[in-house]
């Protein structure tokens, strides 16, 4: 009959090996993060697309507060729904009944009772995708802040890369890579 065996006396002794990551490690596979994305990367490619994408918005959003645009009725014609989202497409139309912009996106509140065929008044800014509540919007509230969270993220995660280079290129008698003078 054999004796059983004393109980470990630490977790890395239970485990049979390093515990808790890299504190306290002395395996060097364990340090740094290896198979990860840095959060600077990840933080620095999600502001970009934000910018991206926020910015072509902001200049029709801020007509739209402003009131400034042509009035009319956008017309909801088809719906499209993915998951438990539902989105209206539908054309402008201009007072006279002439469809100016087919194809857009009406960026207010739809009534739950929208049908193909239903009309609200609406503001044409130009941006030729949205259209506007006649009434104006407060779109670019929103917009604004995401410009400011998407330049504050560039902003972290690049500004020591931006200023190493900057020192870099500043050093004379030094040139940057790829540079032939």
């Amino acid at each position: 009959m054999s004796l059983p065996s004393p109980p470990a006396r630490s977790a890395r002794e239970a485990f049979g090996g390093p515990f808790g990551g890299r504190m306290g490690s002395t395996n060097p596979q364990s340090r740094g993060p290896r198979g990860r994305l840095p959060l600077k990367l990840i933080v620095g490619i999600v502001s970009a697309f934000l910018l991206v994408s926020t910015v072509p918005q902001l200049a029709p959003a801020v007509r739209a507060g402003l009131h400034d645009g042509t009035r009319g009725t956008w017309v909801a014609t088809t719906k499209t729904c993915r998951k438990s989202v539902c989105i209206w497409t539908g054309n402008f139309v201009t007072p006279g009944g002439h469809v100016a912009v087919a194809g857009t996106h009406y960026a207010g509140p739809i009534p739950v009772r929208t049908r193909a065929g239903y009309s609200v008044p609406a503001l044409f800014t130009g941006s030729s995708g949205v259209v506007f509540p006649s009434t104006g919007s407060d779109l670019w509230i929103e917009l604004v802040i995401a410009l400011l969270a998407s330049m504050l993220g560039l902003y972290w995660a690049t500004h020591a890369w931006v200023a190493q280079r900057l020192n870099r290129s500043a050093q004379p008698g030094v040139l940057p890579p790829g540079d032939l003078g």
